[in-house]
């Protein structure tokens, strides 16, 4: 059996499992821990019973952590024999980490680069240090990239604030 894991997003990883074969399997059960220690269960996904057959399966942690998380498998045969899987570690990112802001300070045109897709309608706003804020529409979009021109916007120190539904980065703008 073959247990991988990858980060597909801000605050999601897709596990993924491949068996050969499988005997009496009942489900498999998937777990996390943050210390590698102690495990938390995150879900079930139904075996195949008996399959000489490649089983291709997967499962996503829709609420992985900031950090290094370790997931392992357990697989539940109908007698109620278990096997554990070793752990494997996926290394989650800060969310801040999928928004790059360039050239920072910008001259009159700046980009906002997005390292995943966040499959929403996004929204961009600037706000400066008393609050006050400005909504930003790019000018151009090239796929998951930005452009955005500063006319009119005064020289100062700015929070972007770019928003998806249930996500919100924030990165700092100098405007000089």
């Amino acid at each position: 059996m073959s247990f991988t894991g990858e980060v597909i997003g801000p605050n999601r990883v897709l596990l993924y499992w491949r068996t050969a074969t499988e005997i009496n399997n009942d489900f498999f059960q998937l777990e996390r821990s943050m210390d590698g220690i102690t495990f938390q269960t995150l879900g079930e996904v139904p075996g195949s019973g008996t399959s000489n057959d490649v089983q291709e399966r997967q499962f996503v942690d829709n609420k992985a952590i900031t950090g290094v998380n370790y997931y392992r498998l357990k697989q539940f045969d109908f007698d109620g024999y278990s096997e554990t899987s070793r752990a494997i570690p996926v290394n989650v990112k800060p969310l801040n980490t999928f928004v790059t802001v360039y050239p920072n300070p910008p001259e009159t045109d700046f980009r906002v680069s997005l390292y995943y897709d966040f499959g929403e309608e996004l929204t961009f706003e600037l706000m400066d240090l008393q609050g006050k804020k400005y909504v930003l529409t790019p000018k151009e979009r090239e796929g998951n990239n930005y452009n955005f021109n500063i006319n009119g916007i005064r020289a100062g120190v700015y929070i972007l604030a770019v928003s998806a539904k249930e996500n919100v980065v924030y990165q700092r703008l100098l405007v000089q």
